[in-house]
């Protein structure tokens, strides 16, 4: 993941509501890199989803999911290196052994925790919170295993590890998070970067708490970028103003709005939807209304600027693809999510609101 400013984050957790799968398994080993020896506990499951399973004795795995071209899959022991990668065959079985390499200690990290004052701590703690969480009432969205946690800083740039992956709890939408940091690091006001992948665990509750779940991530999902990408894979284009923007190179401000007719917008022989477009992509989200002012129909084709991360609390947000391409599912994942840069509301939502 490469270095962004404030408004420019690729998280890429894309998990809104959930879409109902057949019961079908994908199959496959996992042994050790260097014995070659099967690995038993190993959990394997679907990048920012609720579906996973662990290894039995001889390294088998069975996934109840269909299909299975294009699934993000992780596979995560304690004393492995987290491993990730896309399945990109419409076949059942994974034609390769999945091999992890053992988990190296990081001394140096631990000693510069353990120097660290209560104080120090509870300040670093707190700023990796709000970059990694968001805006979120700490009631309602909480950190459970803080702990885990190692923090260096260096010239005013904070960066963290986790020894185990981050537990926490989403009272708001319903969720327990078992979150895999991967990288991670932010100067106050000026810089986030961060990257890792999640996996939900619907909360249990009383029909009431339940309903209002339901609810809060129905809000959620529909301000997405996964909803967006969905309804462009179904030619829905009636609640989007889509266009493209100019972008000053010093900072988050987009001007120059025209709107576009038409995408170049195709399926490749596997079924992945290829959008192309050179520059940025400005989407205006007509379901999702800001938290400030509601953006109506008739300035849909008025300049659009976004200069702090509060502005982007509306519903208009930018994409800009490097490779001048995106590809995505039709349940909206996107496959090149690190070749894909966001600005504008979508790149303001933190773990906390997913």
């Amino acid at each position: 993941m490469n270095s962004r400013s404030i408004g420019r984050v690729l998280l890429g957790l894309f998990m809104g509501l959930g879409t109902a799968l057949q019961a079908q398994s994908l199959q496959g080993y996992v042994r050790d890199m260097a014995s070659r020896k099967p690995v038993a506990d190993v959990f394997v499951f679907v990048g920012n989803s609720g579906i996973g399973t662990v290894t039995d004795q001889d390294g088998s795995f069975e996934l109840d999911i269909q299909p299975y071209a294009g699934l993000q899959l992780f596979f995560t022991h304690l004393n492995y290196q987290t491993l990730g990668f896309i399945h990109d065959s419409d076949q059942s079985v994974l034609e390769d052994t999945i091999y992890v390499q053992a988990q190296a200690v990081l001394l140096e990290e631990a000693v510069v925790a353990a120097k660290s004052s209560p104080a120090l701590r509870k300040r670093r703690l707190r700023v990796f919170k709000d970059a990694l969480l968001g805006e979120v009432s700490p009631k309602q969205v909480k950190l459970v295993n803080p702990e885990v946690l190692l923090f260096k800083e260096e010239n005013g740039l904070l960066s963290a590890t986790a020894r185990e992956p981050l537990q926490i709890m989403n009272q708001h939408l319903g969720y327990q998070i078992t979150f895999f940091l991967t990288d991670f690091a932010a100067q106050v006001g000026t810089y986030i970067r961060y990257e890792g992948t999640a996996f939900f665990t619907s909360l249990e509750g009383s029909r009431r708490q339940l309903a209002r779940s339901r609810k809060n991530r129905r809000k959620v999902y529909i301000r997405s970028s996964r909803k967006f990408f969905v309804d462009l894979a179904a030619g829905n284009r009636i609640d989007y103003g889509i266009g493209r923007s100019q972008k000053k190179e010093e900072d988050n401000y987009f001007y120059d709005y025209a709107a576009l007719d038409s995408l170049d917008l195709t399926q490749d022989t596997s079924g992945t939807y290829v959008l192309k477009h050179n520059g940025f992509l400005t989407i205006t989200n007509y379901r999702g209304e800001a938290d400030s002012q509601k953006v109506e129909r008739s300035n849909a084709n008025a300049d659009v600027t976004f200069k702090s991360a509060r502005y982007a609390k509306g519903n208009v947000s930018h994409l800009y693809p490097r490779k001048s391409l995106i590809r995505f599912t039709e349940k909206g994942h996107v496959l090149n999510q690190s070749e894909v840069e966001e600005y504008g509301y979508w790149s303001s939502i933190r773990l906390g609101s997913l």
